[in-house]
């Protein structure tokens, strides 16, 4: 299990598979049907935050951990305004046109500021 991206999680770091796996013999059918573990409920799934940490505290450090939390949550924030102006129809597109035009020009602005040349002694400089 690795340090995923998915916001549908409660609180802390999410839990993804990641593309290590250990690889078996193929086996019969009716063998695998005979041999397997009953089917486990809905809670028995779930990993609570101490479990997830305990697990992803084995290859990843906290800082890796704090940081997809924090992705995480930026991105649960933006479904939930975007479902609550979507709620409003064809007045929530605009008002969602808005905020991305203004987002843009603050961008825009932060990068140009940033970027701006100086002139100092006759010479150009970044």
């Amino acid at each position: 299990m690795v340090l995923g991206d998915h916001p549908n999680c409660s609180y802390g770091p999410p839990i993804s598979l990641g593309w290590h796996y250990l690889e078996y013999e193929p086996m019969n059918v009716n063998e695998y049907e005979f041999h397997h573990s009953r089917r486990r409920n809905l809670r028995q799934l779930c990993l609570n935050y101490y479990r997830r940490q305990e697990i992803l505290l084995k290859d990843h450090t906290e800082d890796e951990l704090r940081r997809a939390t924090k992705e995480k949550d930026r991105v649960m924030f933006t479904r939930k305004m975007t479902k609550a102006i979507f709620k409003y129809g064809m007045v929530g597109e605009y008002i969602d046109r808005a905020l991305h035009k203004i987002a843009k020009r603050v961008n825009s602005r932060k990068n140009n500021e940033a970027g701006k040349k100086k002139e100092v002694g006759g010479n150009t400089w970044r």
